[in-house]
């Protein structure tokens, strides 16, 4: 049964304006305190949801926000999206996700239908270069919008440092003792893997190391990892460490490897 607001009125003695001002964060002030403590504890007694539609109505402000993520079960995601729940739920709001999957061609509906939905923001973690249909969407709705791991001149963005990530990566291998390392990308046309691959390129050449093991995945799965590091221990049996894109083109890494009969880390070091 739904409980409504009358009813908390109600059991607390209270008018229902008077209950909706103590079950708002912003007005409880308004209320006193001994009063607005008596109706907060009927609330939870009797198990009283506010309804977020109707709010919405009255007040024309959704509270949610939309996510864009092509390949919801890739583990980058993860962290990223528990983040954003918990800072939105901290200013009440709601996050909805939609998946568009790796090519990302339903990316500018699902966008479409977020907007429908009256989202107050976009979180955009398409791999789309410019022009973006969906930037172009939101800027048209006046929906503010943040890209994510994905940096583009004069857009608003959290990206990772990738540069530093290469560099960290490397010395460690290097300092392993590692010379014959390789690394395999997601996608070359992306921002953060041209990034990554030119630093890899730069700091293997600056080594005096081969910087030519550099393999595309051509996607961020595991088949794609599988794929691309057959490849690469095909002309270079001699690499003994491997740089992967994300944890996924690891998995399908370690998968090449163990084809092969060879032992991950003993012979090969799979980051």
């Amino acid at each position: 049964m739904i409980i409504t607001l009358r009813e908390v009125a109600k059991a607390s003695g209270v008018h229902p304006s008077t209950a909706s001002r103590a079950l708002n964060d912003r007005t409880r002030g308004l209320v006193n305190d001994e009063v607005a403590a008596r109706i907060i504890s009927e609330a939870e007694r009797l198990g009283y949801r506010p309804d977020t539609a109707a709010a919405a109505l009255r007040s024309g402000r959704s509270r949610l926000v939309g996510a864009l993520v092509p390949g919801i079960a890739n583990p980058v995601f993860t962290p990223i999206l528990a983040g954003a729940v918990a800072a939105l739920a901290r200013e009440h709001f709601a996050l909805i996700v939609a998946d568009p999957g790796r090519d990302g061609g339903s990316a500018f509906d699902m966008v479409q239908e977020l907007a429908a939905r009256r989202v107050e923001g976009l979180l955009l973690a398409t791999t789309l270069g410019l022009p973006d249909p969906c930037i172009e969407l939101a800027l048209a709705r006046n929906i503010p919008y943040v890209l994510i791991n994905r940096g583009l001149p004069g857009l608003a963005s959290v990206v990772p440092d990738n540069a530093m990530g290469m560099g960290l990566v490397l010395n460690h291998l290097r300092g392993l003792g590692h010379r014959h390392i390789g690394y395999v990308s997601g996608f070359a046309h992306l921002v953060a893997d041209t990034v990554r691959s030119e630093c890899f390129v730069d700091l293997m050449r600056a080594a005096g190391l081969d910087a030519d093991l550099v393999e595309e995945a051509h996607s961020f799965d595991r088949a794609g990892g599988l794929a691309a590091t057959r490849a690469l221990l095909a002309r270079a049996p001699e690499m003994t460490a491997l740089v992967c894109g994300n944890d996924l083109i690891a998995a399908g890494a370690y998968d090449a490897a163990r084809e092969r009969g060879i032992s991950v880390p003993d012979r090969l070091s799979i980051t």
